[in-house]
């Protein structure tokens, strides 16, 4: 009878919670945490000068634990400093609104027990009122007792004291950061989006108050800002991550973004810890080579290479892993001998091929390389599906938060895509509104429409319309354009009559795809996927595998990006069409009164709200639904009305009631 396998991770998940062995990389995690310390010391005393922390660099080989340190320096530092995870774009240059975003976004992640936005402002408050920067709870229970008149009139009061202290900080930035603690949930979501540099919706910026977004000249003071009032409390630990990408693409032009973008961080924002992580044999050879000297001066601070794990390291690793359990078949070193464990520390074993070697003995098997090819590709399909899992849970939380897919991550899953399949080649990227590609028909101009507010929509159409060749533009298709939104449907109308002009409104499943196949070969890339025995896929086997098993070039949007200018869509999309997959390029005819489906009706959210409203547009029902905490996203709410039969009627594009009213 075989022994259980234990519910321990092969790869890496920096949010997640890993088992830790203390004493292993050491010396890289002491020196974060000594930077951290020296910068709140230096911001506490008021030291304006120079003298900041400069960027660490830690390097190892795959499967070593970089990325693991993540994890440990979340629970080590807990809410005494505010921890950012940034892996690199390769459709695009990592910029200084890019961090902004990124850093934002983290804010409203728990982190120890509490959320790292109250942690943040809570810790400025304390420290401000002559209390402990490490007591964030004590400001924030304080203003939440009062009225909120009472709370207003003391956070205006702090906030003038900071000005008057630090009068570069932006005012305006500053006030909206102060008061997101104290926020419902859909109010503080809008705010840490507008904060992030996001472009957001319509109502969004109405709740909160804005009418534009944060302006580029904006981004640097606005990180400045962020990192100044974390600095004394709870400093900001940027970590960039699997750094080796920045050699894909487009290679030495990423890789001189990113030393730029360093830059900028240093001198410019200057009040937070930067931790860089990559592949030692990469940053040797691919990317050190490219960086400038001025550049190098600026990224190369102390350096860690970390070390294999010795043979008592091994050990404590195994025990530690094995103390969870249930029923050991043998004492201590089972289900291996002391020397096998030796054995395996003196060929350099890392954890990640420690750990696999643990769960195939318990798995009861002594043989890893009989089957190897069948096991490969059981362990792919379980990344992939793994990466399929994670990237619905994203884009349903994107959908609460009233956004679409992460733009920056579904076009470097067009990329990968681009690359995978043989009719298709990449000419040039700079971001998601400009991915050059060629195909059989020519060259296409692909735009990513992924703004939220229908001006900023408007103003992507133009760009659009001005560029010259054919042109394809994507938008997800659970995203339409709102009749309300007169003007920007007037653009893309006239757009679509340009013989020059496609547009292809992504389904969710290939939304899905892309952005598992981005997770998937970056992965590849930074040798975060582990084969047999422990040993990383190269990237080619990845490759071949997502090429033979998955099929790209049949996706749908494979397909329409292969058939260029001569796919043209002709029609309008409509909030009630359903997602589907079509054939590549298939017109959808939207009618203008339209009854549901043919299924029963159910019981649902939507249905219910709509009976008492008798008549609402969709977005009136997301909204009243939301409100009551339902958790409810626009795509699940439209699947229901769909689903509920001739009960519900359609009228015209977003506007549905129940049967039997007047119309």
């Amino acid at each position: 009878m075989t022994a259980p396998p234990l519910a321990l991770p092969i790869t890496a998940d920096p949010w997640g919670e890993a088992k830790d062995l203390e004493e292993l990389h050491a010396g890289a995690t002491q020196a974060i945490i000594r930077s951290v310390a020296e910068l709140r010391s230096l911001t506490q005393l008021g030291d304006a000068g120079p003298g900041r922390p400069m960027p660490l660099l830690i390097l190892g080989t795959a499967g070593i634990g970089k990325t693991h340190l993540f994890s440990r320096l979340r629970r080590t530092l807990g809410k005494r400093a505010i921890l950012v995870h940034i892996r690199p774009i390769t459709s695009a240059d990592m910029t200084p609104r890019y961090v902004l975003n990124q850093i934002l976004q983290q804010l409203a992640r728990p982190s120890e027990g509490a959320r790292q936005i109250d942690s943040l402002v809570g810790s400025i408050l304390s420290l401000g009122w002559d209390g402990s920067p490490d007591d964030s709870a004590v400001g924030l229970d304080l203003l939440r007792s009062l009225d909120e008149r009472g709370r207003k009139d003391n956070l205006e009061h702090f906030l003038s004291r900071l000005l008057e202290r630090m009068p570069d900080l932006d005012d305006g930035y500053l006030e909206l950061l102060l008061n997101a603690p104290f926020l419902n949930i859909l109010s503080l979501r809008a705010t840490l989006a507008w904060l992030g540099g996001q472009d957001i919706s319509e109502t969004q910026a109405l709740r909160i108050g804005v009418q534009q977004p944060l302006a580029e000249e904006r981004v640097l003071p606005a990180l400045r800002t962020v990192a100044r009032m974390a600095s004394s409390s709870a400093p900001l630990v940027v970590v960039f991550d699997q750094l080796e990408n920045l050699i894909q693409g487009e290679g030495q032009g990423r890789i001189l973004a990113y030393g730029n973008l360093v830059m900028d961080l240093v001198d410019e924002v200057r009040d937070l810890v930067i931790v860089q992580m990559a592949l030692e044999s990469e940053w040797v050879r691919g990317i050190r080579p490219v960086l400038s000297l001025a550049q190098q001066a600026r990224v190369i601070g102390p350096s860690f290479i970390l070390a294999m794990p010795t043979p008592q390291e091994a050990e404590g690793l195994i025990r530690l892993w094995m103390a969870d359990h249930p029923n050991p078949t043998a004492p201590f070193p089972w289900p291996f001998t002391s020397q096998e464990i030796e054995h395996m520390a003196a060929m350099s074993a890392t954890p990640r091929m420690l750990l696999q070697e643990l769960q195939h003995r318990l798995e009861g098997s002594t043989a890893p390389l009989r089957d190897a090819k069948e096991t490969a590709a059981t362990l792919l399909a379980e990344a992939w599906e793994e990466g399929l899992q994670k990237a619905r849970g994203d884009i349903d939380e994107r959908d609460r938060l009233e956004q679409g897919v992460v733009p920056e991550a579904l076009t470097d899953g067009l990329i990968h895509l681009v690359r995978l399949v043989p009719d298709l080649a990449l000419i040039a990227s700079q971001g998601p509104e400009r991915l050059q590609i060629t195909t059989p028909e020519g060259d296409l101009r692909v735009a990513l429409i992924h703004q939220a507010h229908h001006r900023s929509i408007a103003a992507a159409l133009d760009r659009l319309g001005t560029a010259a060749g054919a042109k394809l533009g994507l938008r997800e298709d659970w995203r339409p354009f709102k009749p309300t939104w007169r003007v920007t449907r007037g653009k893309w109308e006239a757009l679509l009559q340009r013989p020059e002009m496609n547009w292809h409104w992504l389904n969710r499943k290939d939304a899905e795809r892309l952005l598992a196949l981005d997770m998937i070969l970056k992965a590849a890339v930074s040798r975060d996927l582990s084969g047999p025995e422990g040993i990383p896929f190269e990237p080619s086997q990845v490759e071949n595998w997502v090429r033979q098993t998955l099929a790209p070039k049949e996706w749908v949007i494979a397909r329409t990006l292969v058939g260029g200018s001569s796919a043209k869509g002709e029609a309008l999309k409509t909030s009630e069409e359903p997602t589907r997959e079509p054939e590549a390029s298939k017109a959808v005819s939207a009618p203008r009164l339209a009854r549901a489906g043919s299924k029963s009706e159910a019981d649902a959210i939507a249905i219910q709200k709509l009976r008492h409203l008798r008549v609402a547009s969709v977005d009136r029902l997301v909204q009243e639904c939301r409100q009551e905490g339902r958790g409810a996203t626009r795509s699940t709410l439209l699947k229901e009305l769909r689903n509920a039969g001739s009960v519900v009627i359609w009228i015209g594009e977003n506007i549905v009631c129940i049967d039997g009213i007047e119309r």
